[in-house]
């Protein structure tokens, strides 16, 4: 049974080499090869200088410092998502007609940020991200939200079929692989003490000069028409 467990574990061992040599190539063997001798000569270059004894001590400050700079990316990443307020209101959305299935759309954000942009087709919807703690918790966490994309439904008579286009509401100030609400529901164990959930509105009409309130209910996001005033002036 031993010999026949080695057997294996060699074989295995094997099939790992096979494909690793499978997909080197002269770029990935010249990094290879490059890196290794900046190891070495470091290591030559320590133990000349008798610095090989801070090795554990580099090394320390080193993971510290990456871990540091982690967490100081996700944090960036988040400045992306604002509280929800108590009113639980999100943003308010400005539509104006400009053409044949052509909206002008404004966003105006409970933090004061504002953002516009053109949407074409016959009904929309919006999605969010919220981040909020566990209600299993002993204290409480404030709950941040951050609108998606804006999906939009335009019906072609032509094909009889419903055509969907997505897209981004207002710039991120971050790019999107930097995402601390992705990063963060991967973590181990931060399930247990985070809710990560995706919402998304009812369906809704794109009619011209209607504006809607975009809040968060407990069954989630939430669009209202409501009465307001069309944002005029440069959109920042």
């Amino acid at each position: 049974r031993l010999a026949h467990d080695f057997y294996d574990f060699g074989r295995a061992f094997s099939c790992a080499v096979e494909l690793m040599m499978a997909q080197l190539n002269v770029y990935v063997l010249a990094l290879f090869v490059s890196g290794g001798l900046l190891c070495v000569l470091t290591l030559r270059l320590f133990w000349k200088q008798g610095l090989i004894k801070y090795l554990p001590v580099l090394f320390l400050g080193l993971l510290l410092s990456g871990v540091g700079g982690v967490f100081i990316a996700l944090g960036l990443g988040l400045l992306d998502y604002q509280i929800i307020p108590r009113d639980r209101t999100l943003a308010t959305v400005y539509f104006t007609q400009t053409s044949d299935k052509s909206f002008s759309v404004q966003v105006k954000m409970s933090s004061g940020s504002q953002s516009s942009l053109t949407l074409q087709g016959d009904h929309w919807q919006v999605d969010a991200k919220t981040l909020s703690g566990d209600r299993r918790l002993p204290f409480d966490i404030q709950p941040l939200a951050r609108l998606e994309n804006f999906y939009v439904y335009s019906r072609s008579q032509k094909m009889q079929s419903v055509e969907i286009q997505r897209v981004p509401v207002g710039d991120r100030r971050f790019p999107v692989s930097l995402d601390t609400w992705q990063w963060l529901k991967k973590a181990p164990g931060l399930r247990a003490l985070l809710n990560f959930e995706v919402t998304r509105t009812v369906r809704q009409p794109m009619l011209d000069k209607t504006v809607y309130r975009i809040s968060m209910s407990n069954l989630g996001l939430v669009a209202e028409q409501t009465h307001g005033i069309p944002l005029t002036g440069p959109v920042k």
